[in-house]
């Protein structure tokens, strides 16, 4: 097997990053899922450290570049040209990957099944999402 690099557009992978930070943004704010995810976790909102939350959101950006990019890569890669590719892409990441890895804390750590809803959608939506992008800006 012969690996060739394309690099992909860089404004998209950028674009989708923001994207993808903004959608968890929302997705655990009040609106969406905010209450749920902190029963879940036993975490009253009140307590976050503010600090610690910027920290958090500082850090969580390293690892989601590196997601966005990878799939970027593996979508040139695979040479996914139609939105019919991109998702298939996006879900054997997110389902195939992220999403079942995350069944591992519930079983092992016990982490509710709530708890696994709220983290497990946000990267299915969000890589599905960026994978439509990143197909279209090419």
């Amino acid at each position: 097997m012969s690996f060739s690099f394309e690099m992909p557009n860089i404004l998209a992978v950028v674009a989708c990053h923001i994207l993808y930070m903004g959608l968890g943004a929302f997705w655990y704010s009040p609106l969406m899922f905010a209450a749920p995810w902190s029963r879940a976790v036993g975490i009253k909102p009140g307590d976050i450290d503010p600090k610690a939350g910027a920290n958090a959101m500082l850090l969580g950006n390293i690892p989601t570049f590196i997601g966005v990019l990878t799939l970027a890569v593996l979508l040139r890669f695979v040479k996914a040209d139609g939105l019919g590719d991109a998702l298939a892409v996006a879900n054997l990441i997110a389902v195939g990957l992220l999403a079942s890895h995350l069944t591992t804390l519930v079983t092992f750590e016990r982490r509710s099944w709530t708890w696994y809803l709220i983290s497990a959608g946000y990267p299915i939506v969000g890589y599905n999402l960026m994978a439509v992008v990143l197909t279209l800006w090419r």
